[in-house]
């Protein structure tokens, strides 16, 4: 759904927190700083536990390089590449959600209002790599677009359906989706911790528009607490799964594939996200049931996402 040039995604991730009070979103104090600071991420004292401090005009700098490898009949290899640069800046909100009632209840009490968050991305540019050889003038239809998303305050997006876009414009809400704010256990993370999420989401492709499922189980590793900005590192390994399906010329093409993820989060002082990096592998086969061809196409792809200094320009950087 389409207003004014705004997309509105909906995720259904709200999640209650007893005890909370509304607009108590939870910041570092003046003092917040080095091993303290560090402390607040790990083992939060507040008494609804850990949450994601509110933010406004965060600004992030994500980069994403994917390689397409088509493996034709006959054995003839394709190999073709995608990589883009965005400049958005995120804004990081409380709410009070009513939850709906079960309507087949014989109770009429009204349940108490929950506290989400909702994320507000800005796109304020996108530019193509220069070594991309898949020439993507759709880039220009996604500029100044911007979403907004329900979330849970311990973060995780969660289920993501993007309205009608553009490809790019679906894949980069896909992939954001997954990277921004990974669910973090209301216990903070602690060294040593491990736990999971899952989520679903469309991500447009390169290609046939697919759907993508990833189970992700997080741990936070032993490491340097002492580094300055004070960060945690958590390390999150996904298993995905895709499909899909479009129509082209009367013919239906199908499209089915697993692949794995592994993506380094990083938070700073508060739990304030700070960005990730990582890679992630496809192998899907694209299939026409009509003349019983199969086709296998592998997608590999590495992507960082970085907090943009206040003096940066929207330059494109230097790929690592």
């Amino acid at each position: 759904m389409r207003s004014g040039g705004i997309l509105w995604l909906a995720a259904a991730a709200a999640m209650a927190c007893g005890g909370t009070t509304p607009g108590a979103g939870r910041a570092p104090g003046p003092d917040a700083t080095g091993e303290e600071a560090v402390a607040e991420v790990i083992a939060p004292s507040s008494p609804e536990g850990f949450r994601y401090p509110l933010v406004e005009n965060q600004a992030f700098t994500y980069q994403r390089f994917d390689s397409m490898i088509t493996v034709h009949p006959g054995g003839r290899t394709q190999v073709e590449t995608f990589g883009r640069t965005a400049y958005f800046r995120v804004a990081l909100r409380d709410s009070l959600e009513v939850p709906v009632g079960d309507s087949t209840a014989d109770s009429t009490e009204t349940l108490p209002p929950v506290l989400s968050y909702i994320v507000r991305i800005t796109l304020d540019s996108i530019h193509q790599d220069l070594r991309s050889t898949m020439r993507q003038p759709a880039l220009d239809s996604v500029r100044g677009a911007s979403w907004e998303v329900l979330m849970a305050p311990t973060g995780g997006v969660g289920n993501i359906t993007v309205g009608p876009m553009s490809t790019v414009g679906q894949s980069l809400s896909g992939e954001l989706a997954r990277l921004l704010y990974p669910r973090v256990p209301r216990t903070g993370a602690a060294i040593g911790a491990q736990w999971s999420d899952s989520s679903e989401s469309e991500i447009g492709g390169l290609s046939v528009p697919q759907t993508e499922r990833a189970l992700t189980r997080y741990y936070v590793p032993e490491q340097n607490l002492d580094t300055v900005p004070a960060t945690v590192r958590v390390e999150g390994r996904a298993t995905l799964v895709r499909w899909g399906m479009e129509e082209r010329g009367g013919r239906a093409i199908e499209l089915e594939g697993t692949g794995v993820d592994s993506v380094t989060f990083y938070l700073g002082a508060g739990g304030r996200f700070a960005g990730a990096e990582g890679g992630d592998s496809v192998a899907m086969t694209f299939t026409i049931p009509a003349v019983g061809q199969s086709v296998p196409v592998y997608q590999i792809g590495r992507y960082w996402l970085r907090e943009t200094p206040a003096d940066s320009t929207n330059e494109i950087p230097e790929d690592d």
